[in-house]
């Protein structure tokens, strides 16, 4: 079966009940087919298709039905270590709709906290050279009073020696960020 081009659109996070509930727009190839609701209560996500007509709604269940067929298609998902009786063994669920949305969500907001993080390294290096392992979530800093741009064009030799400090100190993996050197 071909992995359908499914999106989540209009996406609202929010604190239910019990934990994080959610409220998107389910597209499948570009057309909106479903309304998604997870009231962060314990429950079941509602996945309600959507349509002018009665007809519209009903293909679109149809579309719906596939896409649950195609998510039990997909591997087994591993929920992490359970305690039974007096060892611990990884449990695994079967795919569905459900988690699948799921894992969308996630990969949207990983993908956001990503963007989010390098636009705040972005700005801090303006006044700072940062440095560390690359995708470790993480970095440090050596902070300066003035813009980097504006001690490059009156003390370069300042820079140079704080870069040269820098790079003799860096451990296994790490880099400097900076782009602006």
């Amino acid at each position: 079966m071909k992995k359908p081009n499914i999106e989540l659109k209009n996406v609202k996070e929010f604190q239910g009940r019990d934990w994080g509930g959610l409220n998107a727009d389910l597209y499948l190839d570009g057309k909106k087919i479903a309304f998604v609701l997870d009231e962060g209560n314990g429950g079941e996500m509602d996945i309600d298709a959507v349509g002018k007509t009665k007809e519209e709604r009903e293909k679109n269940q149809q579309l719906l039905n596939g896409l649950e067929a195609y998510a039990k298609t997909l591997p087994k998902v591993d929920m992490g270590k359970v305690l039974t009786g007096v060892k611990e063994e990884n449990r695994f669920a079967d795919m569905d709709l459900e988690m699948l949305i799921n894992e969308i969500v996630d990969e949207r907001n990983k993908a956001k906290a990503v963007k989010q993080a390098k636009a705040k390294m972005q700005k801090q290096m303006a006044k700072a050279i940062l440095y560390g392992v690359p995708n470790a979530n993480q970095y440090m800093s050596v902070t300066f009073k003035h813009p980097i741009a504006v001690i490059k064009a009156q003390a370069p030799d300042v820079l140079t020696k704080h870069v040269e400090a820098i790079k003799a100190k860096l451990g296994k993996g790490e880099v400097i960020f900076n782009t602006n050197l």
